[in-house]
């Protein structure tokens, strides 16, 4: 979990101010926004995960980021009369917190400090969109799904006994590591042989995370075990 100050600023200060509403999201791929929507609230996990993501022109859907609990989405409000130019959907169930672009306005008018949490904020997402394109550039695929599967992990805070589930489609990792469906089942399921990961029905379990990274540095650092191979 991203714990940081602007959550701890929003938690104790915003999300009671009036028209700051609770979204119950009780199962995964629930729209929040979509392309072309009045951009006229902002958003803020308070538990869960949300994927923001584009369709191409070609209807295929690419996943840009991932928002964790503590974070803020959909910026766009803050503009004067803007239209959301990408959409957001549910990762995992939890709760988002809906906020009217004014209330957030006057909310920093109080507190001045929160303006420069947000650009911190949202300065740090610029870096991790930079670390994608990096990772598109010059890792190949298998490297880029370990890399977005450590990412991943550690957005849980509270592991289960058997190791750190990530419930995602592979269709949904296909596209936030930039590579075909095909192609990132075959990788996953070479991931699996290794024991480094475990796969289920629209989700990956890491059994060590500490394994995880060791993987980064090539087939050959880790030592190949059986592992069943079940489709995502």
């Amino acid at each position: 979990m991203r714990i940081n100050a602007l959550a701890n600023v929003i938690r104790e200060d915003l999300l009671g101010m009036e028209g700051v509403k609770k979204l119950s999201v009780p199962r995964r791929g629930t729209v929040i926004f979509s392309v072309g929507s009045p951009a006229t609230h902002l958003y803020f996990v308070d538990s869960g995960l949300v994927k923001i993501e584009r369709t191409t022109e070609t209807n295929k859907e690419i996943v840009l980021s991932v928002v964790a609990s503590g974070e803020v989405f959909g910026e766009q409000a803050l503009l004067p009369e803007a239209t959301f130019a990408l959409s957001a959907k549910t990762l995992e169930a939890g709760v988002v917190y809906s906020i009217p672009a004014d209330t957030f306005q006057r909310f920093c008018e109080l507190r001045p400090e929160v303006w420069r949490l947000l650009v911190q904020h949202f300065l740090n997402r610029k870096d991790e969109l930079e670390r994608k394109i990096e990772h598109l550039c010059h890792s190949d695929v298998r490297q880029r799904l370990i890399f977005y599967l450590d990412a991943l992990a550690r957005l849980n805070p509270a592991p289960e006994p058997s190791g750190n589930v990530i419930h995602i489609s592979q269709n949904e990792l296909a596209s936030l590591v930039g590579a075909t469906r095909e192609t990132t089942s075959t990788t996953l399921n070479s991931l699996a042989r290794q024991g480094i990961i475990t796969l289920g029905h629209r989700l990956v379990m890491i059994p060590s995370l500490d394994v995880l990274q060791e993987a980064m540095k090539g087939p050959a650092s880790v030592k190949s075990t059986a592992a069943g191979q079940v489709q995502v």
